[in-house]
């Protein structure tokens, strides 16, 4: 009957868990459950930004190369004559004669217009700066109007996140502007 008695102890030792320390446990879990469900969602926001941020340097690092490149040889430059400043076009050694930077639904584009033979409304015919896959992450850019003093463009190129995308404001969110100047080798 002792040995009956030492088991019963032995059992009665090693019993299970309290309801009070299931419940503590429990308590627990759903704390830590909370703070991960909380701080998730503020960490992939987070990480989207600073990636957009990051990705707005290299296509504004990419556009200002491009545009530089370009306007550096521009040749048989025509000012608008309202001002006097303001590019209206120029023939380039890529695009030909008659061409313009402009900003065309989130990129910069370069444009020419020309009148059809025989008459009618001009015609634009886009081509793109640089290539599509450079603008990432829905990325778009603008382009304030280039200027040119007689021997150097100014102009600034904004990068930005238009509104509505994932984890941004409800407005177009400026992620990163450029001015530039740029002096012509061919004028």
């Amino acid at each position: 009957m002792k040995c009956f008695d030492r088991k019963k102890k032995k059992n009665h030792a090693q019993g299970g868990f309290t309801l009070i320390e299931l419940l503590a446990a429990v308590v627990v879990m759903l704390l830590i459950t909370a703070a991960l469900s909380a701080g998730i969602p503020a960490t992939l926001n987070a990480y989207r930004e600073m990636t957009a941020v990051s990705e707005s340097a290299v296509l504004l690092s990419t556009l200002s190369q491009s545009l530089t490149d370009e306007l550096r040889y521009a040749r048989d430059i025509k000012l608008q004559s309202s001002d006097g400043l303001t590019l209206a076009t120029y023939t380039s050694a890529i695009y030909g004669v008659g061409v313009k930077p402009t900003a065309h639904e989130g990129k910069i584009e370069m444009v020419s217009t020309s009148v059809p033979p025989g008459g009618g409304d001009p015609v634009s015919t886009y081509y793109p700066l640089v290539n599509d896959a450079v603008y990432t992450g829905g990325l778009s850019a603008s382009l304030s109007d280039i200027t040119y003093d007689g021997e150097v463009f100014a102009f600034e190129i904004t990068v930005y996140q238009p509104a509505g995308t994932t984890g941004f404001a409800e407005e177009d969110q400026v992620l990163s502007t450029l001015v530039l100047s740029v002096r012509t080798v061919n004028e």
